[in-house]
């Protein structure tokens, strides 16, 4: 039996990010995954969070999404 030599790690991994497709019935809610930290803070804004605490909640949501990979 011949032995081959273990997979070799890929190496750092860029995320991408990739738009959700509109699909018809589907969840009304926005869709935050993708926007940047000015869109993310409009649209907290537009939500009816005032602008001191939408600029905390945008941070804090800005970490969870692309720092510890939260999706859901």
């Amino acid at each position: 039996m011949t032995h081959s030599a273990p997979m070799a790690a890929p190496g750092p991994v860029e995320p991408m990010l990739v738009a959700r497709k509109d699909v018809e019935g589907a969840d009304p809610r926005r869709d935050i995954l993708g926007l940047d930290r000015d869109d993310l803070l409009a649209a907290l804004v537009e939500a009816g969070i005032e602008a001191r605490e939408a600029r905390m909640r945008m941070r804090q949501i800005w970490h969870w999404v692309y720092h510890r990979g939260v999706t859901d």
